[in-house]
């Protein structure tokens, strides 16, 4: 497994699996395993089965079926957040710039153009981001 999630392959592989939303059902809903286990569902069919035994860690099986189903129902999201993480760090990186160009300028006093014209470079970028925040719902 890579640090980097691989934003791409996650987002063809939703495209591709079982619509959502998913949920987990209660134990014994179905008879599969003698209703020991919990059935995680979507678009009306069995997508997959987690063991619970009254004689196991039932506490973990039941959180093992809830993290399958908020991860693939909240994907999409994810997926969003996780993509404009690139350009928010450029837009960052952007700011950061501008700052150490201004911070000079407080000290011998430059044009008004030029701390004007970089105020508005500044708010460029941060009207951009504040437009990735909003299409992402981050």
């Amino acid at each position: 497994m890579t640090d980097k999630p691989n934003l791409d392959e996650l987002a063809r592989l939703l495209e591709k699996a079982t619509r959502g939303p998913w949920e987990a059902c209660e134990p014994g809903d179905y008879g599969d395993f003698d209703g020991e286990s919990r059935v995680v569902c979507g678009d009306d069919m069995r997508i997959a089965v987690v063991h619970w035994h009254p004689r196991l860690n039932t506490e973990m099986s039941d959180a093992n079926a809830a993290l399958i189903v908020a991860l693939v129902n909240n994907l999409p999201a994810i997926l969003s957040a996780l993509s404009a993480v690139p350009v928010m760090k450029e837009a960052l990186e952007e700011a950061r710039g501008i700052i150490e160009q201004i911070a000079p300028d407080f000290r011998y006093p430059p044009a008004t153009d030029s701390i004007e014209r970089r105020v508005q470079r500044a708010n460029r970028w941060l009207e951009r981001a504040d437009a990735i925040l909003e299409l992402g719902e981050v």
